[in-house]
């Protein structure tokens, strides 16, 4: 268990979770720019052409309560995703020569 007393061992505790954050970010990232591609998300992460909620969802997705579930992640993502856009957005605007 880490010591947060000790301000470092807080940092690399802290600097290793969001190593694995962004590593999983990129992946779900890499993931649903393939699946825009497939069009099965428009670029607001709603259903696109061939939504997931009709017949994609077969097997242990047949279930109504999954493809909620599933659309209650795609908001939370979503969310995650401005964050992201804007905070870069902001960082990069305050580097831009005025």
């Amino acid at each position: 268990m880490a010591n947060f007393g000790n301000r470092s061992d807080a940092i690399t505790i802290i600097r290793a979770d969001i190593s694995l954050f962004l590593g999983t970010y990129r992946t779900l990232d890499s993931d649903i720019v393939i699946a825009r591609d497939f069009d099965y998300f428009d670029a607001g992460l709603a259903a696109g052409i061939a939504p997931f909620v009709t017949g994609d969802f077969t097997g242990a997705n047949v279930d109504i309560a999954t493809a909620a579930a599933f659309y209650t992640d795609l908001v939370q993502l979503a969310a995650i995703t401005a964050l992201f856009t804007d905070t870069r957005r902001k960082a990069l605007s305050r580097l831009s020569p005025r």
